[in-house]
């Protein structure tokens, strides 16, 4: 496959076992080309169409429609932009520990003001639904998910 501008089967292998160490948090190192990752590779549409079908709610790395409008209903229940001290105890209803929920706060509170807005209390919700999947708390808010939510 070298200069051929296409890989072959053990190349495709090793790209893939790249990205799903990537999509776990991982620095992408030489070292990890041999190292077995924690899962398979996602590869999903911004919406989570189709290919989410069948797979937990947490596994997915965007919100979907549906997700986006009870993020809504809960948000405008709450009475919109939330206080730290009000939006926390809300979180904690996801029965995540208190590390977890402090995470997903410094992640969702882009702008540092003690407050979740609504594209901030999106992040926030989805980073719950995909830690109660069991998947891991990502670094840095995904880049799909941040241009997400700055459509909003």
């Amino acid at each position: 496959a070298a200069g051929h501008g296409a890989l072959g089967p053990e190349e495709f292998s090793v790209a893939l076992r790249l990205v799903a160490h990537a999509q776990s948090g991982h620095a992408v190192s030489p070292e990890l080309v041999v190292e077995l990752p924690p899962g398979l590779p996602r590869f999903e549409t911004p919406f989570a169409t189709s290919l989410s079908r069948g797979r937990s709610p947490g596994d997915r790395l965007m919100p979907t429609p549906r997700d986006l409008r009870k993020y809504g209903r809960l948000f405008m229940q709450s009475g919109g932009p939330m206080e730290r001290d009000r939006a926390m105890p809300l979180l904690a209803r996801s029965g995540l520990d208190h590390p977890e929920l402090q995470g997903i706060w410094q992640l969702a509170d882009t702008d540092r003001d003690g407050r979740l807005d609504w594209r901030e209390f999106v992040v926030a919700m989805h980073l719950v639904r995909r830690l109660r999947a069991g998947q891991p708390l990502p670094p840095s808010v995904p880049v799909d998910l941040r241009n997400l939510v700055s459509s909003l």
